[in-house]
């Protein structure tokens, strides 16, 4: 929506009242020429995929994003627990 200027979880929250509360997130590497855009974006092939599924409180999914990073630019802690 053209509401939309920002930040999509300030949104939810802010227009909607939604409020994230988790997220399933899985991590890949991936090559590719055609991901980068811009004048450097030749110098990366290599990215890490962030695909994640956002859920309320209730275990409702509010989103779905695939969210890549260069290599190398990023850092990321895993915090696993059964």
């Amino acid at each position: 929506p053209d509401e939309l200027t920002g930040s999509i979880f300030a949104f939810l929250r802010e227009r909607l009242g939604v409020y994230p509360h988790r997220a399933n997130a899985e991590i890949h590497a991936v090559t590719s020429e055609h991901i980068g855009w811009g004048p450097v974006a030749a110098q990366n092939t290599l990215y890490v995929l962030l695909d994640q599924l956002h859920f309320d409180a209730a275990d409702r999914l509010l989103a779905y994003s695939r969210t890549y990073f260069i290599e190398g630019r990023y850092a990321f802690t895993i915090a696993r627990s059964s």
